[in-house]
């Protein structure tokens, strides 16, 4: 028998016993938003190659306006020129799901470890662009952000021709 514990306010004696429920409920609700996640995904990547033009023009649309939206101040010079570089900046992540991650998450059927990848690279991606977003709108100047944008497009097709 297990150590008993008494709660005053509600004259209950409980008892613990160590037979290790308690972990497994755990590990269930630990895991439950990762199975989510990951069906999710393997929706999310069927959907996208099934039709990838209307996808790439959702995801153009909504990166056009975050960058609208991160250029919209005044002391910004070459204001549409910035958006353009934010635009091409935020590009790399839609490359690397396009022409990584979706045909991967397709081909393979394990979603634990597709899960995973589909983390890691979405992750990197979208933290390299954002820092760089962040860098081209300390310039204030759409050209200089512009001339980083383009640079960085450059080194991520490399990269993703590369793998």
């Amino acid at each position: 028998m297990g150590k008993a514990y008494y709660d005053q306010e509600s004259d209950t004696l409980y008892v613990a016993n160590g037979d290790g429920s308690g972990w497994f409920g755990f590990f269930v609700v630990l895991s439950t938003p990762f199975f989510v996640v990951a069906s999710l995904l393997g929706e999310y990547a069927q959907i996208v190659y099934r039709h990838p033009v209307v996808s790439t023009g959702v995801y153009f649309l909504l990166a056009w306006t975050a960058s609208w939206w991160f250029h919209r101040k005044k002391r910004i010079t070459n204001r549409k020129t910035g958006i353009l570089a934010g635009v091409l900046t935020l590009l790399p992540i839609w490359l690397a799901q396009l022409m990584y991650a979706i045909p991967y998450i397709v081909a393979h059927d394990n979603m634990l470890t597709v899960t995973i990848e589909w983390v890691l690279v979405t992750g990197i991606s979208f933290g390299i662009s954002f820092l760089l977003l962040h860098i081209g709108l300390l310039f204030r100047n759409g050209k200089k952000h512009l001339l980083l944008a383009s640079t960085y497009l450059a080194i991520a097709l490399g990269v993703l021709a590369a793998v």
